[in-house]
């Protein structure tokens, strides 16, 4: 039996026709996993969106440990600015990055405040798997 901890293996890479890698789910994904999925994707008002889909299943790989939730995990933006300019133009970003200046920064380095932002955004998801996986340790 599956644990909604071991959830990641309905997350896989494919591949589009260009060669481009995203995550996606598998064809056999519970129904409650893809309710978590659109759960994530419309708090952040993006659906659907290679970002997201990939930091959720980096998220279910990062507590796939047992008793482990979003604060023991390592949660890391982007350390290029290349990518980081990418993540920018995200629908979302622009949110997350005002959250992060206004609690966080006094800095006014754009690619600080933007991996800020990023993390900010990665830790909102984190915390939403990590609730989702409580939730069903508690049923």
């Amino acid at each position: 039996m599956t644990t909604k901890r071991q959830y990641g293996k309905y997350l896989q890479l494919a591949y589009r026709a260009d060669g481009t890698g995203y995550t996606c789910k598998t064809d056999d994904c519970p129904q409650d996993l893809e309710r978590l999925i659109y759960a994530i994707h419309d708090e952040f008002d993006a659906m659907p969106n290679d970002w997201i889909y990939n930091t959720i299943a980096n998220a279910f790989e990062a507590m796939e440990e047992e008793d482990c939730t979003w604060e023991d995990c390592s949660i890391e933006a982007d350390v290029y600015n290349s990518d980081l300019y990418t993540w920018f133009g995200e629908p979302y970003a622009a949110t997350f990055i005002e959250e992060y200046v206004n609690e966080f920064s006094e800095t006014k380095d754009i690619y600080t405040m933007i991996a800020g932002g990023q993390w900010r955004a990665m830790e909102r998801i984190y915390m939403s798997v990590s609730e989702f996986i409580n939730e069903a340790t508690n049923e």
